[in-house]
């Protein structure tokens, strides 16, 4: 796995510099990185292929990044935003670090971090149990390597029965149990991180799951903003924890 910005602060520096004139014409264009024309402007998640090698950066981390630091430029305002909200993920991330496991640590954030408050979303022992199991595999390995056929088959599982749950409460009583839709919402989330292993998308939709089932609903106790907010902490602490266990210790 290569080192974010390829170990070069210069790298990073010349990113940051780019996107800072970008930000001030109000214009957005690629950025040079080496001899690669990369896109840090593309509106929502999933960077342009090749934006995170060009980088040094594993493609969950962008993903995720995209994600929580995006915005709307609709007007030269807005992209001046937009730039320096970009701006704020890459100073975020620092130099020289593999990224490697980040995607499990961010996932078992999402699981695990009482901020986050996935157990809202837990309704029954059954899905309960599967969330402490999945966050038990990350422990051990966060780069996924426990989370194995047998688990994801069982999440797929309970997330077919309960999606066989809701229509037919709809057809009978012409409503659905809210402690239903929040488990089919918990299992979603599962059902994304058990992915990890295999697919560099998993985090990132497990966080579009996690925000969109506990502050974008229109009866949710927090804003979406707020929830974003949150999910920022996760990866801005994430991403120093990684910089600081990653430092050479002295005498090594």
């Amino acid at each position: 796995m290569p080192l974010s910005f390829h170990a070069d602060p210069a790298c990073k520096a010349a990113i940051l510099e780019q996107l800072e004139a970008q930000s001030a014409k109000g214009r957005l264009a690629p950025v040079i990185v080496g001899e690669r024309s990369i896109s840090l402007g593309t509106i929502g998640r999933l960077p342009e292929p090749g934006t995170a090698a060009a980088i040094g950066l594993p493609e969950p981390v962008l993903d995720v990044g995209f994600f929580l630091y995006d915005g709307f430029p609709e007007t030269v305002d807005d992209t001046r935003e937009f730039i320096q909200t970009r701006r704020k993920l890459i100073d975020t991330i620092p130099v020289g670090v593999d990224f490697g496991d980040f995607a499990g640590h961010y996932c078992r954030g999402l699981l695990d971090e009482p901020e986050l408050e996935f157990r809202r979303l837990i309704h029954t022992p059954a899905v309960g149990h599967l969330r402490y199991e999945i966050c038990e595999a990350l422990a051990v390995d966060p780069r996924g390597a426990f989370l194995d056929e047998d688990l994801q088959r069982r999440v797929n599982s309970r997330l077919g029965d309960i999606l066989g749950v809701i229509p037919y409460q709809y057809q009978t009583t012409g409503q659905v149990d809210p402690a239903v839709r929040k488990t089919q919402k918990a299992l979603e989330i599962l059902e994304a991180v058990c992915r990890l292993p295999h697919d560099p998308n998993a985090a990132g939709d497990a966080a579009d799951f996690t925000l969109y089932a506990l502050f974008a609903d229109i009866d949710a106790e927090h804003s979406f903003e707020e929830g974003t907010r949150r999910q920022r902490k996760l990866f801005v602490r994430l991403l120093k924890q990684a910089g600081h266990d990653r430092r050479p210790r002295r005498g090594t």
